[in-house]
């Protein structure tokens, strides 16, 4: 897997356990997500969760 390289523009969003990383562009949109095993554990109602509140201030 090629590793991502964000825009200039981009903003990253780390939620505060450091189990999920975020990039978000100027518009608002997720360009790429990065999650810990630690979180994947916990099912996909979690990382969305967890998606959904990071991202809610950008919104």
């Amino acid at each position: 897997m090629a590793s991502f390289v964000p825009p200039p523009d981009a903003v990253r969003l780390v939620n505060a356990a450091h189990t999920l990383t975020v990039w978000m562009s100027p518009a608002g949109c997720p360009l790429h997500v990065s999650v810990a095993p630690s979180l994947l554990r916990r099912g996909g109602a979690a990382v969305a969760g967890e998606v959904l509140r990071l991202c809610e201030p950008t919104r």
